[in-house]
């Protein structure tokens, strides 16, 4: 495998765990059966592309960060709980569409902090509940919400650091909104 163009395919007929913590490149979930986050690894990073063919990319109480992009390609999911975290950072555009298991659309925190490119972005595919006090971060980019619905515990879940560049948004069908200092 080289250092920055390598893969980590997972295939298989029963369920899978990624251990450890550290910088994947590239990781395709090509399992019906799914594949989970060890319990152990706080943080996990995908810099290239998670693609997500088929099966359920459980994370656990883990933060699983994005800073390359997701193709979503076929039925994969990412199955998220009330102790499973998410930032979206990096500077190569979109990240791309964020779809959440049925049943399992939770997150403690979703950050968004994404800058560079035409459209520096994330969009939700599915509906997504956000459980921590400080749930939702936006520091830069846009959370395309579309026609899903973004739940929040409480109204300190928005928080943002001005940034003089770009001002970060939450998107949702023909309005954007940009948030600041609530």
């Amino acid at each position: 495998m080289t250092a920055s163009t390598g893969r980590i395919y997972l295939n298989g007929t029963s369920g899978q765990t990624l251990t450890g913590t550290g910088n994947y490149i590239n990781l395709e979930l090509d399992n019906a059966a799914g594949a989970s986050l060890a319990t152990s690894a706080a943080s996990f990073t995908i810099s290239g592309t998670l693609t997500l063919t088929s099966g359920n990319l459980t994370l656990n109480t883990n933060t699983l960060t994005l800073s390359g992009n997701i193709a979503a390609t076929g039925t994969g999911t990412l199955t998220g709980s009330t102790t499973s975290n998410i930032t979206v950072s990096g500077t190569t555009g979109s990240v791309g569409t964020l779809n959440f298991t049925t049943g399992s659309q939770n997150l403690g925190n979703l950050t968004m902090s994404r800058t560079g490119g035409a459209n520096p972005a994330a969009t939700l595919g599915t509906n997504l509940s956000l459980n921590a006090a400080t749930a939702l971060t936006l520091t830069n980019g846009i959370l395309s919400i579309g026609s899903n619905t973004l739940t929040y515990i409480s109204n300190t879940a928005f928080r943002q650091a001005v940034r003089p560049r770009m001002s970060p948004c939450l998107e949702a069908p023909e309005h954007q909104e940009a948030f600041s200092g609530i």
